[in-house]
Order: structure tokens, then C-alpha cells, then sequence
């Protein structure tokens, strides 16, 4: 975290709008992408944005030390996706397409200096990776995108899920296999 992120943090603690405003839209874009892997549903990601970023304008005078951020956050983003999913029990279709629209928000993964056709490869690389996430179970789901895509360590990962290092790391060794498996055809 780097020194004007922590000088925004302090401000935001004592009630500065313009300094929260500035966390929220720079934490937006980190929520978004860690979730996109986690819910296939367009509209839930964007509740559950929504409610992270609320939670943390409404928690963000409650950090003690502002180097905690990062861990404050992902607990809060981990909670509030296990409380929309027990909210809604139900499944949703597995097979719903992704919005083109939204991959400019997932800029982290292409390169904007490419030509039409290796955007449209990225474009199909990236519904595969996350068609392929979104048939994992939750504990593996959780577990390996914490891991890759927020770039998390088993201890970080372990204290948030509540679980020992050594499950962490069969469940991301389980889930790499699993994607294996699920990208094989897309290999070949």
C-alpha cells in the first residue's frame, strides 16, 4: 500500500468525503474483479459491489491501523458474498453468457496495445477461465481465487475462511487440477 493510499485512508477516518470518495473508487475496481470469479450473475456482482463499498463507507473509521486495510477488506467482501449467497439458495443457470460490455472493467488481464483478433481470443480466454471458476465448488472457488487472482497468501487465506493452512493448500491444489480438467479441451 503505497503512502498517498495510507494519507487518504487517515483523512477518510476523520471524515473527509473527497478522501473516502477516492478509497471507494479505487477499491471498486479490486472488489469487482475478485467477485467476478465468484458469482456468474451480472446483476448480483453488482449488489454485492454495492454493498462492500457500503460497508466500507460506513466501517472505515473503524480500522485501528490503516496497514490493515487490504485484510479489513477482503473480510468484509468475503462476508457480504456468503451472506448474498445465503440469501439466495437458489442456483442460478450456470451457462449465462458474459456481457462483452463489461470485460473493460477486467483491463488487469489484456493489453490495451493489441490488435481486434487477440482482443477477441482474451475476450473467449476469459469466459473459459471463468466458466471453468464457476463450476468449482465454494470452498475451492474461494480458496483459488483468493489465491491467483487477489494474489493472497495461505495464511491471509486460512485466517479468512477460518481454516488451516494445509486445507488452503489441498484446496487450491484440488481446484488447479479441477481447472485442468475443465480447460483440457481449450488446450489442445
Amino acid at each position: 500500500m503505497n503512502a498517498e493510499f495510507l494519507k487518504l485512508l487517515k483523512n477518510a477516518k476523520r471524515g473527509d468525503i473527497t478522501s473516502l470518495e477516492k478509497i471507494l473508487k479505487k477499491t471498486e475496481k479490486d472488489v469487482y474483479s475478485f467477485l467476478y470469479y465468484m458469482t456468474d450473475s451480472d446483476v448480483e456482482l453488482s449488489d454485492i459491489v454495492q454493498d462492500v463499498l457500503l460497508k466500507v463507507a460506513k466501517g472505515i473509521k473503524s480500522i485501528k491501523d490503516e496497514k490493515h486495510f487490504r485484510p479489513w477488506l477482503n473480510k468484509i467482501v468475503i462476508r457480504t458474498y456468503y451472506d448474498k449467497l445465503r440469501k439466495n439458495k437458489t442456483k442460478k443457470e450456470q451457462n449465462q453468457s458474459l456481457d462483452i460490455s463489461e470485460e473493460k472493467n477486467l483491463s488487469i488481464f489484456t493489453d490495451n496495445k493489441t490488435c481486434p483478433v487477440d482482443d477477441c481470443i482474451n475476450n473467449e480466454l476469459m469466459n473459459v477461465i471463468k466458466q471453468s471458476i464457476m463450476k468449482l465448488n465454494e470452498p475451492y472457488k474461494e480458496a483459488i481465487v483468493m489465491r491467483e487472482l487477489e494474489g493472497m497468501s495461505y495464511d491471509e487465506i486460512a485466517k479468512l475462511t477460518k481454516t488451516s493452512v494445509g486445507t488452503v493448500k489441498s484446496r487450491i491444489s484440488r481446484a488447479r487440477n479441477r481447472l485442468k480438467e475443465y480447460m483440457k479441451p481449450y488446450m489442445e
